[in-house]
């Protein structure tokens, strides 16, 4: 019988948070897989969790056998990949999918395989993209703007994974596209300030590679919709538009670099774990929402929509967040906290 969720990285920073929830939402051990390359770190996990869930070594690199999923209604992805062959395999195999990627590229190659209706491909279901896609959506249909800005706040006090540290850091230096300029610009480029909430004032943001603007603006191509990011401390978020300025933002590709940036981000040295996202036109009158502890909230988003494509018959298709849930149910259901500007 198909009735076990298999979460692909469960025992990793974010996908023990999923875990830890699905469990308190009611998913019981005994449905519940986790899987990954090295048995004796799923061993270790679920040891210092005295969970007893079943862990399954496959390499998401290599062919799986389709044995692996013989009981499988749902695969959770919680790492990121290099090609959609697992996604297509599981399309074959009318398996349901979640991916927590950020990855705009990837989620792209998703979008563009063969739809179905005899399943469900959720990605963007996250923080960036995913909060953000449901906080721009609502954005829209009450206000309908001519241009959307989402700036990102995230708190240098935070322990932040290796994987999303190294992802930050390897896209820094690279340029890109937005609609509102007609040559491809690096991140850091453009500054901001914004007033996210009262508590945390006044921050600087900048032009950042997010997934979360090039998503939106294919869902909807007449709206112009840019990505700000920046820290708690403006000191770090302006010291990075200084080294661009100076063409130095290369600097922090270099694995010297990095491993000391890691070390920093994973320590929780300064700053808070505050973290933040600002929905507006540009001016004033947006909203803001907010919390603590980034990678917790991250957790709790994807677990929300995990938990509803598990118990939901009606298959979705190849889709997003917004087909699963909407700004309210997370709102209800996670710490989010909302402040609107007066």
């Amino acid at each position: 019988m198909k009735d076990k969720l298999l979460l692909i990285g469960g025992h990793g920073a974010v996908g023990r948070i999923i875990l830890r929830d699905l469990l308190k939402r009611g998913i019981s051990e005994t449905n519940m897989v986790i899987a990954g390359r090295n048995k004796e770190k799923m061993t270790s996990f679920l040891a210092s969790e005295n969970l007893q869930i079943e862990s399954r070594v496959l390499d998401i690199n290599q062919e799986i056998d389709e044995k692996v999923f013989e009981d499988i209604k749902l695969v959770v992805m919680c790492i990121d990949q290099e090609d959609t062959r697992l996604v297509s395999q599981l399309i074959a195999l009318k398996i349901d999918y979640v991916d927590i990627t950020a990855n705009s590229d990837f989620i792209k190659q998703v979008n563009q395989l063969p739809n179905t209706s005899e399943i469900s491909v959720i990605t963007s279901v996250g923080l960036a993209p995913g909060l953000t896609n449901l906080a721009t959506t609502d954005f829209i249909k009450k206000h309908q703007p001519k241009a959307v800005v989402i700036d990102i706040l995230l708190g240098t006090g935070e322990s932040h994974g290796e994987a999303a540290v190294h992802w930050m850091f390897d896209k820094i230096n690279q340029p890109y596209q937005i609609k509102q300029v007609s040559r491809q610009i690096k991140n850091f480029t453009l500054k901001r300030v914004v007033d996210f909430t009262p508590d945390l004032r006044k921050k600087a943001t900048y032009n950042f590679n997010f997934s979360d603007q090039h998503i939106l603006n294919e869902q909807y191509p007449d709206i112009p919709i840019t990505t700000y990011f920046g820290f708690d401390v403006n000191l770090v978020s302006n010291s990075l538009h200084w080294l661009n300025k100076i063409n130095q933002l290369g600097l922090l590709e270099k694995k010297g670099t990095i491993n000391i940036l890691k070390k920093v981000m994973q320590k929780e040295m300064i700053g808070s774990d505050d973290f933040a996202i600002h929905i507006s036109s540009g001016k004033k009158h947006g909203f803001s929402l907010y919390g603590k502890n980034e990678k917790e909230i991250t957790g709790k988003i994807a677990s929300l929509v995990i938990f509803r494509v598990y118990q939901k018959e009606e298959k979705l298709g190849i889709s997003s967040i917004e087909s699963v849930c909407s700004l309210e149910d997370v709102l209800s259901e996670t710490p989010v906290k909302m402040y609107q500007e007066k």
